[in-house]
């Protein structure tokens, strides 16, 4: 029992422990949820969506900007999409220093959408660009920050299921 714990810091450490694990089910359950439930599927502005997660970032601690975009309309899974896209907004503002910049864009290419999230952070060596979208992965250096590994590999599976990819590259600096 956790309130039998004579050591508050100890128990502040297992109360922590718990949220997490409790955000980990939380974000499969929302996932395994969202990839069934085909009624969920709509056609939205992909812009509009982008536009407003970067709306609700505005008290982030950094800035996070968009480019002006026409507006882009798919058949898609809205939560799940704005659920894979602002974990990697909130990715970019965990890993990018104070005096940072983070740029959402959106076009198209090749009759593809194609998003892209770049942040000025240490972004991630070349060697583990196809690494980090495995579960439970983390870099070494990336141990002391909060997380699970889950999180990369939940948002690939949801671009994996509206027929995308996520790619990574160099943004010198960031990713």
């Amino acid at each position: 029992r956790i309130e039998t714990l004579p050591d508050t810091e100890e128990r502040e450490r297992l109360l922590a422990s718990i949220a997490t694990l409790a955000a980990m089910i939380d974000a499969t359950l929302k996932f395994a949820r969202d990839s069934t439930a085909p009624e969920d599927w709509r056609r939205t502005d992909i812009a509009a969506l982008l536009a407003s997660i970067v709306d609700d970032m505005e008290d982030a601690g950094l800035p996070v900007t968009m480019a002006p975009a026409d507006p882009v309309v798919l058949e898609c899974q809205a939560g799940g999409l704005r659920r894979a896209v602002t974990n990697l907004v909130d990715n970019a503002i965990k890993y990018t220093p104070a005096y940072g910049r983070i740029a959402v864009t959106l076009r198209i290419e090749a009759a593809k959408a194609i998003m892209s999230i770049a942040d000025s952070g240490p972004g991630i060596p070349a060697e583990f660009y196809s690494k980090v979208t495995q579960k439970f992965f983390r870099m070494e250096a990336s141990r002391t920050t909060p997380g699970n590994g889950l999180g990369l590999s939940l948002a690939a599976a949801v671009f994996k299921l509206h027929g995308g990819e996520m790619r990574f590259s160099d943004n010198e600096p960031g990713l």
